[in-house]
């Protein structure tokens, strides 16, 4: 699953590196899974996500390699809880700063490949490596 950072992030990222604003970490980040594209603007409030069914985002926080190349992959296995309703087809995944449903702002996201339609009794997991994030190569530095 390739995916990569919203605009939002981006323009902080490059407030922050170059001065004219301060980005702030969130405390943890999470990853949700998505029944549609969440898109280059998204925020919490307009993704859509499994509802019920004993679903809740997962806190991925500190589970990242050191970037390389402009890139991550999450370094540990990610395993939601077992699926007590129907999920829908998982179609993307969004990384947030919140686990709070409906709520956050999205820091990334991008496509699962292939689709996963989840129902009753199902457990979802990403598996170590599976999910990576990167910056578009365009006119950046490989240093930052």
């Amino acid at each position: 699953m390739a995916g990569k950072l919203t605009n939002y992030l981006e323009n902080e990222l490059n407030d922050h590196v170059l001065g004219t604003g301060v980005w702030n970490r969130p405390a943890k980040q999470f990853i949700a899974l998505c029944t549609a594209d969440p898109g280059e603007a998204a925020t919490g409030g307009n993704i859509t996500e499994p509802s019920g069914g004993a679903y809740a985002r997962k806190v991925i926080d500190g589970n990242w390699d050191a970037g390389a190349s402009r890139a991550t992959a999450n370094s540990s296995n990610l395993e939601f809880t077992e699926a007590s309703g129907n999920w829908g087809t998982i179609t993307h995944f969004a990384v947030l700063d919140t686990s709070v449903l409906a709520t956050g702002v999205v820091l990334a996201y991008g496509p699962v490949s292939p689709n996963k339609a989840v129902s009753t009794g199902m457990n979802v997991s990403i598996a170590i490596g599976d999910l990576d994030i990167s910056w578009n190569a365009g006119r950046m530095s490989t240093n930052l």
